[in-house]
């Protein structure tokens, strides 16, 4: 009800997507080889990660609400979903990308290897691929309830860099666990 009828739904979805990209080109201006949270010489500044999670909530919003402005509308088309779906594939692999910019590069201490984010990537990639052939097959796309929580960590992944620094990632957190572990734990449950 918010959306003027005017607005086109591939609007929301682009708009929504290019919020992405610039998260993504941001952090990438600041921390381009992945060490912000470990030994990069110069940290990333507090308003990128507040930003950050700014531009993830209304990505994420923009998103939710694209498909149901097309039907508002009765502008859905098949077209019109390509579009949201093929722009979504791509920002699945910016998601992983920038959170491992939050949680950095191993650094002998902390942090992920490049490998284990390789796993990540493709741990998220093939939930969405599977997603995707489920609906080609049965006509019904069903997304779980994980996607929603993943970008409710995310966005408070930046939040709570943004208000604590990256030393929150470089600390154990509990039993000599540190937060990254928490979260892998929760990718892969």
């Amino acid at each position: 009800q918010i959306v003027p009828l005017w607005i086109a739904p591939n609007l929301l979805t682009f708009s929504g997507f290019l919020m992405i990209l610039v998260n993504y080109f941001l952090i990438s201006f600041y921390d381009w080889d992945y060490t912000a949270s470990g030994t990069s010489p110069g940290l990333i500044p507090t308003w990128v990660w507040l930003f950050s999670a700014f531009t993830t909530f209304c990505a994420y919003a923009l998103d939710s609400i694209d498909g149901k402005h097309a039907r508002r509308t009765q502008s859905s088309t098949p077209l019109g979903e390509l579009f949201d779906h093929g722009l979504d594939s791509w920002a699945t692999s910016i998601f992983v990308l920038s959170f491992f910019s939050v949680c950095s590069r191993d650094n002998g201490k902390t942090g992920v290897s490049v490998y284990t984010m390789y796993i990540y990537l493709s741990i998220v990639l093939f939930n969405f691929m599977c997603s995707h052939w489920e609906k080609y097959n049965t006509g019904v796309l069903f997304l779980p309830w994980g996607y929603d929580i993943s970008q409710v960590v995310l966005i408070a992944a930046y939040l709570l860099t943004g208000a604590v620094g990256v030393e929150v990632w470089q600390k154990p957190f509990l039993f000599g666990y540190y937060i990254t572990d928490a979260l892998v734990i929760l990718l892969i449950g």
